[in-house]
């Protein structure tokens, strides 16, 4: 299964924009069994078998979709919905509003006699940049248990704690 996977997968990624950053792709192979008693008396054993993947594209943001059907034309389906939602998503994480607001601050504080084509001062004279405002608003719509994972993920990322401490 994996080594089709692999090339069908491969097939079906080379449709997509060269704008897509990275993809990935993981097989998913579930055997199950059922056993069933009803009125007391045992039912026939059943077995199912499920094969699919989860693909990932990232470009701008990160998009998942999943599919059972492991052809070509599937996975390349599957491949479009993870990039649409990628599209979708992109510039809209908290990462981005922070980048955003560090990327306005820093410009505030560069020297005035930048060049006109600096990031510093584009970023300056960009009336739609985020603000401050912006990202705690951003933060004070997420729920408990997201903003929790947000602390939890600055406190690892700034090397205060690390993922051992949170298990």
């Amino acid at each position: 299964m994996l080594d089709h996977l692999e090339s069908r997968a491969r097939q079906a990624a080379a449709r997509l924009p060269t704008s897509a950053a990275h993809w990935a792709v993981r097989a998913v192979h579930e055997e199950s069994e059922q056993l069933s008693v009803r009125q007391d008396v045992t039912e026939a054993p059943s077995r199912a078998l499920d094969d699919g993947a989860m693909v990932t594209v990232i470009d701008g943001g990160q998009g998942y979709a999943a599919t059972s059907d492991l052809s070509e034309a599937g996975l390349a389906a599957a491949f479009a919905r993870a990039h649409a939602l990628a599209r979708a998503g992109a510039g809209r994480t908290v990462v981005d509003h922070a980048r955003a607001l560090q990327g306005t601050e820093d410009a505030e504080e560069a020297d005035s006699a930048a060049e006109d084509g600096s990031e510093a001062a584009l970023l300056a004279d960009d009336p739609d940049d985020l603000t401050e405002e912006t990202l705690r608003s951003f933060i004070d719509e997420l729920n408990e248990d997201e903003q929790a994972a947000l602390i939890a993920l600055a406190w690892v990322g700034r090397g205060d704690f690390g993922p051992e401490d949170w298990a």
